[in-house]
């Protein structure tokens, strides 16, 4: 029944386990931080949105360049390392300036290991196991979100003024997630390619002879991704509507908690049904949760929300990245993946602004519903656009 978890595929879900587990010990206080520090909600979505491009640059950027290079491990320890650098830098720095370029470079590190990482995940799959392996990896990332979220909310509660100190405790299970990455099966012997080394020229040749269903898929990912904008900017809105502090990271533990009961059965679900099904419905529920938040005048509204919104997410990030490692050659994998981020990540690079700004020039209820109307339009046009089957 497991036998799809390998060595890879394990020391790959603890290194992704420990190294979520610092990034949310951050992520829900972000908001708060960035206040604090004298960021508007305009001023945030810009910087989740160049977050959003710079990790999706690198992710195709090294993901070519690990293709071409033959190496995938270098390309994980190193991302993951630079990411452990990164987030103690904002604590040790608590300016718009220094904050802006370490997020930034937390970023890149995300970019450096996304393309590699997920090629070996896919390396490790057979046709019939790939919704397991990848929604295997989500939930096992996730449950170091739900404890990273959890260990936020304790530090609130005992230490409610100390947010920047929060920053350097993270360095800790940042640092291990690398120690673990160190694990990783030896690499059979590279078969680097004998073109020169220029990453961008691989991915626009690996555009020209992509199969027509990753172009779909591809196409599909960056109109939904033009409104999927930053969680950060739901956390703001749940503040600004009355809850405190450690309510807001309640929620967003509770919301990690779903995500991860839901990853792997909807991950199975998808390899029985398709992925179609599962994606399409993911892009429903969005919508769904994006005019609710914007009806939201209670919390337990916000509770029901959130919870329903942890589904959407273990319904569509696995289950996107392991749909498109369908069409994709093996020996493009890094390739096609880090393709499909970085042209997600400029969508989002506009997604989050756009919302700042709707929020900015409407109010926050009107710029919701705006992005949760469009959304389920889109999932009804997808039914009609996406492919039904792709080739294995």
């Amino acid at each position: 029944m497991f036998k799809f978890l390998t060595r890879t595929v394990w020391i790959l879900s603890m290194v992704s386990l420990f190294a979520d587990l610092a990034s949310e010990m951050l992520y829900p206080i972000m908001p708060l931080f960035l206040e604090d520090i004298g960021m508007t909600a305009a001023g945030i979505g810009l910087l989740e949105g160049l977050a959003s491009l710079v990790a999706g640059f690198g992710k195709a950027w090294f993901g070519s360049l690990s293709d071409r290079l033959g190496r995938r491990n270098i390309f994980v320890r190193l991302g993951y390392g630079l990411s452990a650098l990164a987030k103690p830098a904002m604590g040790l720095f608590p300016m718009v300036g220094p904050v802006f370029v370490a997020r930034l470079a937390d970023r890149v590190g995300k970019g450096m290991r996304g393309g590699a990482r997920d090629a070996l995940l896919s390396e490790e799959c057979s046709p019939d196991n790939r919704g397991k392996v990848f929604g295997f990896h989500r939930s096992m990332d996730t449950i170091g979100a739900v404890a990273g979220a959890g260990l936020a909310l304790l530090w609130l509660h005992y230490r409610p003024g100390e947010l920047g100190a929060l920053f350097l405790v993270a360095a800790g299970p940042g640092l291990l997630s690398v120690l673990i990455a160190m694990l990783l099966p030896k690499e059979l012997s590279a078969n680097p390619s004998k073109e020169p080394k220029r990453p961008f020229r691989g991915i626009f040749q690996f555009w020209n002879q992509a199969h027509p269903h990753y172009k779909r898929l591809l196409g599909a990912a960056m109109a939904f991704a033009i409104l999927n904008s930053s969680d950060i900017l739901l956390l703001l809105k749940a503040g600004e509507s009355g809850l405190d502090a450690e309510t807001v990271v309640g929620l967003y533990l509770f919301y990690n908690v779903i995500y991860v009961l839901a990853s792997f059965p909807l991950g199975g679900l998808a390899d029985k049904i398709g992925f179609k099904p599962v994606y399409v419905a993911s892009i429903v529920i969005y919508g769904v949760c994006y005019v609710a938040i914007g009806l939201a005048n209670a919390a337990w509204l916000y509770w029901v929300i959130f919870g329903i919104y942890g589904c959407f997410t273990a319904a569509n990030e696995g289950i996107a990245t392991a749909w498109l490692t369908k069409v994709i050659p093996k020996e493009a994998k890094a390739t096609g993946i880090g393709l499909y981020s970085f042209l997600e990540n400029f969508a989002k690079f506009v997604a989050s602004p756009l919302l700042g700004l709707l929020w900015l020039s409407f109010t926050g209820v009107i710029a919701f519903q705006i992005v949760g109307y469009l959304a389920l339009g889109l999932g009804i046009v997808f039914i009609f656009l996406l492919p039904n089957k792709t080739r294995k």
